[in-house]
């Protein structure tokens, strides 16, 4: 069927404080787009874009770098993914 199934993919969630150059960065760098929740600290009640990207885990050193360089203190958790399906996952030729 023309469901495109990919393995060993890795989901990045983030809580940056500067969620709009992250995700231009993923974009430009990785060619990889991205999505926001809105989300609100349990403690805080700050209110947060959480930024989610799903990644072939070869590409994970590189987002982290990425994400180190634009904001060493973000909220970061890395989910192994079983699977992928459906959507835009192809990478897009960012050169």
């Amino acid at each position: 069927m023309g469901i495109a199934l990919h393995q060993r993919a890795k989901t990045f969630k983030i809580i940056s404080k500067h969620p709009e150059t992250m995700v231009e960065t993923i974009r430009d760098r990785l060619g990889r787009g991205a999505t926001y929740n809105f989300v609100e600290g349990g403690y805080s009640n700050e209110q947060f874009r959480e930024i989610t990207c799903v990644i072939n885990r070869l590409e994970e050193s590189k987002m982290k770098e990425i994400i180190y360089e634009i904001d060493p203190t973000a909220f970061v958790m890395v989910y192994d993914v079983a699977e992928v399906r459906g959507g835009n996952f192809k990478k897009h030729n960012n050169h």
